[in-house]
C-alpha cells in the first residue's frame, strides 16, 4: 500500500470518528464546503471583471505595458482557476486540499497587493476596455474599483472559511484582510484623477500632486479614499476639507517660493550694489 493511499485512509478514519463523536461536526464541514459557492460567485457574478481578466488570454506583448497586462492576466487566471476547481469539486475535495488552496489564494493576493498594488491588473483592464471617450474612461475606472473590491471580498471569504476550518480543528484564527480603499493609487488612477478633477481640487499636474503628499504624507489615505469615491461616481464626504488643505499647501509653497526669490534678489543687490 502506498503512502498517499495509507494517509487517505487515516484521514477518512479520523473524519469518521470525529463526526461520530460529535454530529455537529458534520454540519460544520458541510458549511465549509457550501461556502465555496459564495467564494465562486465573487469573480463570476458579483465582480465578474475578474472573470473577464482571467479569460482574456493576453499574450505576445509588444511593449512594457502589454507585458504588465500579461502578468495581470496570469495572476487573475490562477486565482479564478483555483476557485473554479474548488467549486467543481466541493463535494469530494479533501479538507486539507481546500485549506492549501485557500491559503494560496490569500497569500498570492496579499503578495501582489504589497508588491505592486495590483498595477499589472490595472494595466490589463486598461488594455481590455475602450478609453477614447470620457464615458468609456469612467466605466474603466469603475472596473478598476470593482476588481480591487472583488479581490478584497475573495480574501475576506477565504479567510472566513479558513477560520471556520481552524475552529473545526482547534487552531488559531488567521488574519490578513485588506481594505481596497487603503491600497496605493496606480499611476493610471492618479493621471485619471488629474485629468478629470485636477483643476477642481487644485492639483493640475503630477508636480503639484507630489508637492501635496510630500508636504503632508498623512493626506495619502484620505486622498486615496477620495479618488476611489470619485471613480465610482460618488461625492466624497471629506472633499471640502481636502480641497482646503491642498489650497493651503500650494499657497504656502507659492509664498515661500516668492519670498525666496525676493531674498535672492536682495542678496544679489547687496553683493553687487544693484538697485532694486
Amino acid at each position: 500500500m502506498n503512502i498517499s493511499k495509507l494517509g487517505r485512509l487515516f484521514e477518512l478514519k479520523y473524519s469518521f470518528l470525529t463526526i461520530a463523536a460529535d454530529p455537529n461536526m458534520k454540519d460544520v464541514e458541510a458549511g465549509i464546503r457550501n461556502s465555496l459557492d459564495a467564494l465562486w460567485a465573487i469573480p463570476n457574478i458579483s465582480f465578474n471583471i475578474l472573470r473577464v481578466c482571467a479569460d482574456s488570454g493576453a499574450a505576445k506583448p509588444t511593449n512594457a505595458d502589454e507585458q504588465k497586462a500579461i502578468i495581470g492576466f496570469q495572476f487573475c487566471r490562477k486565482i479564478v482557476g483555483i476557485i473554479d476547481y474548488l467549486k467543481a469539486n466541493k463535494s469530494t475535495v479533501k479538507l486539507s486540499e481546500i485549506r492549501r488552496a485557500l491559503e494560496t489564494i490569500v497569500g498570492d493576493i496579499k503578495e501582489v497587493e504589497t508588491k505592486d498594488q495590483f498595477s499589472n491588473l490595472s494595466e490589463l483592464i486598461y488594455q481590455l476596455m475602450p478609453h477614447g471617450k470620457k464615458y468609456d474612461r469612467k466605466l474603466r475606472e469603475q472596473q478598476y474599483a470593482k476588481a480591487r473590491k472583488g479581490l478584497s471580498r475573495i480574501t475576506s471569504i477565504a479567510l472566513t472559511i479558513l477560520n471556520n476550518m481552524n475552529n473545526f480543528g482547534g487552531a488559531v484564527e488567521q488574519e490578513g484582510r485588506f481594505a481596497p480603499e487603503g491600497a496605493k493609487l496606480s499611476e493610471h488612477e492618479i493621471m485619471s484623477f488629474i485629468r478629470q478633477h485636477g483643476d477642481e481640487y487644485g492639483v493640475p499636474d503630477l508636480a503639484t500632486w507630489s508637492l501635496v503628499l510630500d508636504a503632508d504624507p498623512s493626506l495619502e489615505q484620505p486622498i486615496t479614499r477620495m479618488v476611489h469615491a470619485l471613480s465610482r461616481g460618488h461625492n466624497p464626504r471629506d472633499s471640502g476639507a481636502i480641497k482646503s488643505i491642498i489650497h493651503d499647501i500650494v499657497a504656502k509653497h507659492q509664498e515661500a517660493k516668492q519670498t525666496n526669490l525676493e531674498q535672492f534678489a536682495a542678496n544679489m543687490a547687496y553683493k553687487y550694489n544693484w538697485r532694486i
